[in-house]
């Protein structure tokens, strides 16, 4: 759930242009994946390691959520 949160937020931050990159990853482009990750990986970082207070575990989460977020793209409205 926090990987959804997460993935609003960042649509809100960037001004919600992004829907042509949401779009692809639905379709489960590659590209997009690493594209979204390139664009939000720092702040999907900054975000946990706040709420756990812990590097190591915020790195596990971060994947966590990029991982979910590729295998879950298909339920993005």
């Amino acid at each position: 759930m926090i990987w959804q949160f997460l993935l609003f937020l960042f649509a809100e931050v960037s001004g919600g242009d992004d829907r042509a990159l949401i779009g692809r990853l639905r379709q489960r482009d590659p590209q997009a994946m690493a594209e979204l990750y390139d664009k939000f990986s720092r702040v999907v970082y900054a975000v946990i390691v706040r709420i756990v207070r812990n590097a190591a575990v915020a790195e596990e989460l971060a994947q966590e959520t990029f991982l979910r977020a590729w295998n879950r793209g298909a339920e993005f409205d």
